[in-house]
């Protein structure tokens, strides 16, 4: 009988770290989300995705866009998804991809189309 009790509370035991650990890791805090934003520094459609011709504008005011037109300009998207523009850019390789999945603060004209 002295046994059982020991075996016994050895499982109680066990099952109460087992139930401890994963109630903690499940009510773990997601990353928040945090808003980045790139200016395209070019005038041409041709170079758009060349993560080299943006500038990261997150924590300074970005240059004047200009006349709006149909380049983007500034555009805004989560860290979190996305971890830097070249990523970004990568996983949206069209204007029409890179439109839906971020937000387009701003435009321009394109000089050379």
């Amino acid at each position: 009988m002295k046994l059982f009790k020991k075996i016994t509370g050895a499982v109680v035991a066990i099952a109460l770290v087992l139930t401890t650990i994963f109630t903690v890791s499940a009510f773990k805090s997601q990353k928040e989300p945090v808003l980045v934003r790139y200016q395209y520094m070019e005038n041409s459609n041709s170079e758009l995705f060349d993560h080299t011709k943006w500038d990261d504008v997150t924590s300074t005011t970005p240059e004047n866009c200009g006349d709006a037109g149909t380049l983007p300009c500034v555009i805004e998207f989560d860290s979190v998804v996305y971890e830097d523009i070249e990523a970004f850019l990568i996983a949206n390789p069209n204007l029409t991809s890179l439109r839906a999945n971020s937000t387009e603060i701003s435009t321009k004209e394109a000089l050379n189309p």
